[in-house]
């Protein structure tokens, strides 16, 4: 088993973590889109390249990346600040995504954000 790694996700990730959206997104809820096109159009929406880059430049976005040696197998996105209607409290963050590839689950890959200030 290979030594898994998280690290924060900078804009040089992006194809990495376009090809993890769309994988992980599809392995957990591609059962609940009746035809495949429109999950690609959904696919094409959220999860395109040039989207994803305004999305991780933004300082507001956190994004990690997990892999398993040198393979992009997860990733996490945190949102620094979120507020919500559910906490009184105004400095609120918002775990947004957090996906690992099915065939790495067993492997038990930790969030990076375990007492981490961010």
């Amino acid at each position: 088993m290979s030594k898994i790694i998280i690290r924060k996700a900078t804009s040089n990730d992006v194809v990495h973590l376009a090809l993890l959206t769309r994988i992980t997104f599809r392995e957990a809820f591609g059962h609940l889109f009746l035809d495949d096109q429109n999950l690609i159009d959904y696919f094409d929406k959220s999860f395109s390249v040039d989207g994803l880059i305004d999305k991780i430049i933004d300082s507001n976005n956190i994004y990690w990346l997990a892999f398993s040696g040198r393979l992009p197998v997860g990733y996490a996105k945190l949102i620094k600040n979120s507020p919500s209607k559910f906490i009184k409290d105004s400095n609120v963050s918002e775990l947004q995504r957090i996906y690992v590839l099915r065939d790495f689950l067993n492997q038990k890959i930790r969030t990076p954000f375990t007492g981490c200030r961010v």
